[in-house]
């Protein structure tokens, strides 16, 4: 047998395979359908509202009723945990090494204020929360950078100390 001949060979050979894969890849492919998904929000912003004006009117009635304030719900703490995570992966927010503190500062700082939504103001509570927590990783950076400078200004001082012997 002649380099040509078996090369014809193997190249039928190829080429069958490929239709053989092709064809059996469009068998069992023709009948499902590919849906779109469609897109998910990590809140959505209606339930949580509502889940939060409940939230308030309860702690308005236990104020004036002169009892502690009732437990936040599992779904408004989720949802909040979810807002403060998702927002602390903006570009402005994400190569902070102290990110987890942020994050924990905002929840925190949304279960001290959440107490506080009007919903006679605002009709958006997934607004509000992002404000809240916006502010707390704005106000946890301007910290850390205060203590940034304290430690480099205490370095500085000791290689002062040093130099003086």
């Amino acid at each position: 047998m002649s380099i040509f001949c078996q090369l014809s060979k193997q190249v039928n050979l190829f080429l069958f395979k490929k239709h053989l894969t092709e064809s059996t890849y469009s068998l069992y492919n023709r009948d499902m359908k590919t849906e779109k998904k469609k897109p998910e929000h990590y809140v959505n912003n209606k339930d949580f509202t509502a889940a939060v004006a409940e939230y308030v009117t309860q702690i308005n009635e236990a104020k004036e009723a002169g009892k502690t304030p009732p437990r936040m719900s599992e779904y408004i703490g989720e949802c909040v945990y979810k807002i403060a995570t998702r927002l602390s992966t903006r570009p402005n927010f994400i190569n902070y090494t102290y990110r987890d503190e942020m994050i924990c500062d905002a929840i925190e700082n949304c279960i001290q204020y959440l107490g506080n939504f009007n919903i006679e103001k605002s009709s958006n509570a997934f607004a509000y929360v992002t404000q809240i927590c916006y502010y707390a990783f704005l106000l946890m950076i301007q910290k850390e950078n205060k203590q940034v400078l304290i430690k480099q200004k205490s370095i500085i001082e000791s290689y002062g100390s040093i130099d003086s012997y």
